[in-house]
């Protein structure tokens, strides 16, 4: 017996985008792609054929998507800096062989 054919379905598709964390992109996706099917035809004539539009909406997507990612980048780095720091820190408690008084600056309100 040939061994069964595995085909993929929306399902399919769906429970690999939550396990790599990638699934709110596609809601998203699955989302914009269910209003074009449902709107009609005239309204996609009237306004979604016009590029002028569309070039403003993929500025204001790219924007988003910079600014969203900027954030998390320097969230990232932050977190990278505070962890070498304190690795750097006990290292050198280590080799002093004593507490050693920290050097971090205390936030004004």
């Amino acid at each position: 017996m040939p061994p069964k054919k595995k085909t993929t379905n929306f399902w399919d598709v769906a429970m690999r985008a939550i396990d790599r964390g990638q699934f709110p992109l596609f809601a998203i996706w699955s989302l914009v792609l269910l209003a074009l099917v449902r709107v009609s035809r005239s309204f996609l004539e009237r306004y979604l054929l016009h590029y002028a539009i569309w070039g403003w909406v993929l500025w204001l997507v790219t924007l988003g998507g910079w600014l969203v990612h900027v954030h998390w980048l320097r969230r990232k780095y932050s977190e990278e800096i505070d962890r070498l720091s304190e690795e750097k820190k006990s290292l050198q408690e280590q080799l002093a062989g004593r507490r050693l008084p920290s050097s971090k600056r205390k936030k004004k309100k």
